[in-house]
């Protein structure tokens, strides 16, 4: 059985005191230790805000050890999203409360977020060493739990190697072009500024205060009135990204929003000179995505990211999956027309032609596909896809084209309905490796429910094949050339002396890991351009 150590701490948010730690081994109680001290341990290292430890380590001068993320562990374990108040049972303090005889992992959070005065330097330490004792208990109990529900092999063999990749890019971080940085901030200021002026000229005032929770109240008197409906969806930013092709309001607003997250994630970006330190989530969401936060890097639109740049000697190159989700859907359906279609086409300019007569609009295709296979039918998709509701016609014909689409593959849907009765017969949905989504209620799937079922399946099998392609990756170039994921991409820095045989090695290692997971599919790998800016 692998061996693991327990990491308490207490790193104060202002940065006024010196960081404190405290260790307990497998067995044994805990001692308090020092950066020099933690930098030579062998073993792994369970801890809590695992991106405070290493931004502590490298501001000091130190190289971490080995931490392992309680906080990934619990969401595995829980299987809840957000929405179903999984956050609750994520929470790294409240778990450890659970093995706790007192209220210190509590007041030791209240502490580090400064919701309570600092305690003198003894307290502290107390604090510290009750709360390592409690993480390991937590970290035993936590560990059979994921061992009987079937989770352990996952987070052993993919998550924490995976979380070992991302320490290291906290730890380094990215290097970014300031020069360029500045020219960006300049030019996304300016669309901001347009995109503002034009909105302001179609409400009559200030969208200032507007975002993707609020708009829905303003679009009656716009162009853009025909998604009322959908504005407490929590798709509906999707929604007005289909309705910008024939809605101003839906354009300008999209414009303003992607303008003004830019903004504030370049400006972050240049907190500290010529580096960038990402916080990393490496199981972000349910479905196990890697999620960028503080800035949200990944949602930076490709004509904004030429700020990053490579380090000295080594150049940047950029993987997708192209049509992840649909490659992964053929091998699960097992739709044999559908897998012919994917191995010889592109599914989703495929379906631009059907819809639109053209392949130009593949973009909106893809938006089309995933609702379509997420819970959204033809009628609905056409109505979102007509310029207004009482476009009668147009409403038809989109709404005939994609059934007629569709239609061809049978047991796409077939499927979808397979995964949501396996839903509402366990109470959960997973992957061939565990990470499952669970219900909280039992009867009747509620609509929600109905559209994530074959989302988590499909997603979470995405997210296993992505991380565990990672793990190749990391054996061919390590961990230190692995920038950052983008969704069902990967930004790697490479040697300019061996660019061209580690593209070949990189984009093997992809495939036969998309092979491994999904055989008789013919994965899509591209190596795209990561900046257009």
């Amino acid at each position: 059985m692998r061996n693991f150590g327990f990491l308490g701490h207490f790193i104060d948010p202002f940065q006024l005191t010196t960081a404190i730690f405290w260790y307990a081994g497998p067995n044994g109680d805990p001692v308090g230790v020092n950066f020099d001290e933690l930098s030579a341990t062998s073993i792994p290292l369970v801890t809590y805000d695992s991106s405070r430890v290493v931004a502590s380590f490298r501001n000091a001068g130190f190289v971490p050890p080995q931490l392992v993320e309680i906080r990934d562990a619990l969401k595995l374990l829980s299987g809840r999203s957000k929405d179903q108040g999984g956050e609750r049972h994520w929470n790294a303090f409240s778990a450890i409360s659970k093995a706790s005889a007192s209220d210190d992992p509590k007041v030791l959070a209240n502490l580090i977020s400064a919701k309570i005065p600092q305690l003198d330097l003894q307290s502290t330490n107390e604090l510290v060493a009750s709360m390592t004792s409690a993480l390991r208990a937590t970290w035993l109990d936590l560990r059979a739990a994921l061992e009987l529900q079937g989770e352990w092999q996952r987070f052993e063999s993919i998550e924490i190697p995976v979380q070992n990749i991302f320490r290291r890019r906290e730890f380094d971080g990215i290097r970014v072009d300031e020069v360029k940085r500045a020219e960006l901030l300049e030019k996304v200021r300016l669309e901001k500024y347009r995109a503002y002026r034009e909105l302001a000229q179609q409400l009559g005032f200030s969208p200032s205060s507007l975002g993707f929770h609020n708009v829905g109240a303003y679009l009656k008197d716009t162009d853009a009135s025909h998604l009322g409906g959908y504005a407490e969806s929590s798709s509906f930013q999707q929604y007005l990204e289909l309705s910008r092709d024939h809605s101003n309001f839906a354009r300008c607003f999209l414009d303003f929003a992607d303008a003004r997250r830019d903004e504030s994630t370049i400006i972050k970006m240049g907190s500290v000179q010529e580096r960038y330190y990402p916080a990393v989530e490496c199981f972000g969401t349910v479905t196990g995505r890697i999620i960028i936060t503080n800035p949200p890097i990944q949602m930076l639109k490709k004509k904004h990211r030429s700020l990053i740049t490579s380090d000295d000697g080594k150049v940047l190159r950029y993987f997708d999956y192209c049509q992840f989700e649909p490659g992964v859907l053929a091998s699960l359906a097992g739709d044999a027309e559908f897998a012919e279609l994917y191995n010889t086409a592109d599914v989703y300019s495929q379906l631009s032609e059907v819809i639109f007569g053209k392949e130009e609009r593949r973009s909106d295709a893809k938006k089309i596909f995933l609702g379509y296979m997420y819970g959204m039918s033809p009628e609905a998709l056409s109505k979102l896809l007509a310029s207004s509701e009482e476009d009668n016609q147009l409403t038809a014909s989109y709404r005939l084209s994609i059934k007629r689409f569709f239609d061809r593959f049978p047991r796409l849907w077939a499927y979808r309905l397979e995964a949501q009765a396996e839903l509402e017969v366990k109470g959960f949905i997973g992957t061939a490796l565990g990470n499952r989504r669970t219900r909280i209620v039992s009867g009747r799937l509620a609509p929600k429910e109905q559209h994530w079922a074959l989302n988590q399946r499909v997603q979470g099998t995405a997210s296993l094949i992505f991380k565990d392609a990672l793990l190749k990756i990391e054996a061919i170039v390590g961990a230190e050339d692995i920038l950052l994921p983008m969704h069902d991409a990967v930004l790697i820095q490479l040697q300019e002396s061996q660019v061209d045989d580690r593209v070949v090695q990189i984009v093997e290692a992809m495939e036969a890991t998309f092979r491994k997971w999904c055989p008789g599919i013919r994965p899509r790998i591209s190596l795209e351009h990561f900046s257009t800016g």
